[in-house]
Order: structure tokens, then sequence, then C-alpha cells
């Protein structure tokens, strides 16, 4: 637990970097947008493409299909637990509020922290379980907060750590392996994500609004979103019996806070976007403790 605990100490200080780089106006809000851009775009597709660089094998393959059926399940669970959960409240706050609750950061936190915990083989499945995420988001997703049917577009889905996910499928089809010096240039590369992503949810962090932040339904949510589900999730594989490597990255992602893609969805679409920015910095605060509980939970019960 103790190596935890440092990885967590370790986030957070990162994370506070952030902050007090916006707080000093060290860089620019510009810069932030290009910096965040790189690690989306060049340095996660590198992790990616790392993780696929191995010899194919049919279990890897059938637990690819285990997480896809696993996050289909799970994502049709909590849209309509949240529709049930905030049942007290306006149909829009409702809707905006179940946008919130199903989706999470699984790529700026959620890959960094598997990363650290599981290892490259944490990242062949959060790819994965990434992918089924990305799907729900801008198909069911999109629909909640602008209240029309939207049909999937393919733009959305295909970002580079999607494509980098269908290169390296092909990779790992043919057991195509990256020449030595290749790859070790994409694990230093790599190595540089978890600093920077956390750079950059720190300074994200210092630009959202904070007024009214401890609102009853931002407390309801974070708490079921962070803790409830993490542990339900964690009952629901040890029953199954999966995969510990699978099992850390389901229950890592199921405890990550609101996306900070969701403030430039809810801008896009004229939704609640106060509500969101509040959302994603009260539930990116209580991840500093959700994140080493799930981590617990996955260690001792699995």
């Amino acid at each position: 637990m103790g190596g935890v605990f440092n990885l967590v100490l370790s986030i957070l200080l990162l994370i506070g970097v952030g902050y007090f780089i916006k707080k000093v106006d060290f860089i620019s809000e510009t810069t932030v947008k290009e910096l965040s851009k790189l690690v989306i775009n060049v340095i996660v597709p590198t992790l990616i493409i790392i993780s696929f660089s191995r010899d194919f094998s049919g279990k890897l393959l059938q637990n690819g299909y285990s997480i896809i059926l696993f996050a289909a399940f799970y994502f049709i669970f909590v849209f309509y637990y949240y529709r049930i959960l905030y049942i007290f409240m306006g149909k829009e706050k409702r809707e905006v509020m179940v946008f919130l609750s199903m989706f999470a950061n699984t790529v700026y936190l959620g890959f960094p922290v598997i990363y650290e915990v599981v290892g490259e083989i944490g990242i062949f499945y959060a790819v994965i379980y990434n992918f089924v995420h990305t799907v729900f988001l801008w198909t069911l997703g999109v629909s909640l907060v602008s209240h029309e049917k939207k049909k999937l577009e393919f733009k959305n889905i295909l970002t580079p750590p999607v494509l980098a996910m269908m290169a390296g499928l092909v990779m790992f089809s043919f057991s195509i392996k990256l020449p030595i010096f290749i790859a070790n240039s994409f694990k230093i590369l790599g190595g540089a994500a978890t600093p920077l992503a956390m750079i950059v949810v720190g300074y994200t962090l210092a630009s959202l609004e904070k007024n009214n932040l401890f609102q009853g339904k931002l407390i309801l949510m974070s708490i079921s979103k962070l803790f409830v589900l993490p542990a339900v999730v964690i009952f629901v594989l040890s029953y199954f019996k999966f995969d510990k490597d699978i099992a850390g990255v389901l229950v890592l992602q199921s405890s990550m806070p609101c996306s900070t893609l969701a403030v430039l969805i809810a801008r896009k679409f004229k939704s609640d976007y106060h509500l969101v920015s509040q959302a994603v910095f009260i539930s990116t605060l209580f991840s500093i403790l959700s994140i080493p509980f799930a981590v617990y939970l996955y260690q001792k019960f699995l």
C-alpha cells in the first residue's frame, strides 16, 4: 500500500505544479492547449503502440472481447442507474448529471495511472476499454447534453489514440515488433505522459469556475461515481473471476473523475457548462482519494 500512497502523492504534487503554473501565469492558456494536444495526439499513441507491440495471443484477444462486452454492459447499467439516482432533479439538469457520471477522464488521468499500477499490458486493455467509452461518449453522451439523438460520427471516433489502436491491432495480429531503438524512444516519450497530463489537469482545475462547488448534487455524484461504482465493479469482477490485469484496468477506470472533455462538449452544445466545470473540479479533487481506494480494492480483493 505504501507504493500506492507514494504514487498518489506524486500525482497530487504534479497536479499542484500545474495549479501553481496557472496561478502565477507562468505559461499561457494557448501553450497548455498545445501541450494537451501533444499528450493526446503524440504521447498517448506511443504508449498504445508499445502496448500492442507483442506476440499474438489468442488469450489476449479473448480478453479484449471480454473487456468490450463488460464495458458495454457497464455503460448501459450506469446510464439507467444514474437516471434513477437523479430522479428528483428536473429533466435538463438530470441529463447533464447522468452525462457527467457516466464518462470519465480515462485518457489524461486513466492511462498514466494504469501504466504505473498495471504496466504496459494495462495500457493494452485500457485502449480497448476506452474505444467503447469513446463510442458511448459521442453517441449517447452527446444526446444527453444536446437533447438530440445523434448518429455515430466517425470523425469524432477516429482520434489519434483510436488510430494508434487500429495500427496496434494490425501489429498484434501479425506479431509485428518495433525495432529496439524505436521501442526505446517510444518508451522514453511515453514516460512523459504522467507528468505532462497531471500538470495539464492541475492547470485546468485552476482555470475552472469554482463558485458554489460543494453542492449536494455534486457531492452525491462524486461519492457515487468514484467510490460506490468501483466497489460494485470489484464485486462483479470477483464473482466472474476476471483476469487480474483486466480487473485492475476496469476498477481504475471506474474510479476516474469527470472528463475534462465534458466542459468542451457542454460548451459546444450550449448545455450547463458552469455545472459541468464545477463537477470536473470537485470530482478531480475527490479522485485524490478514490484512486488509492480503487487500487486498494484491486490489490486486496482480486
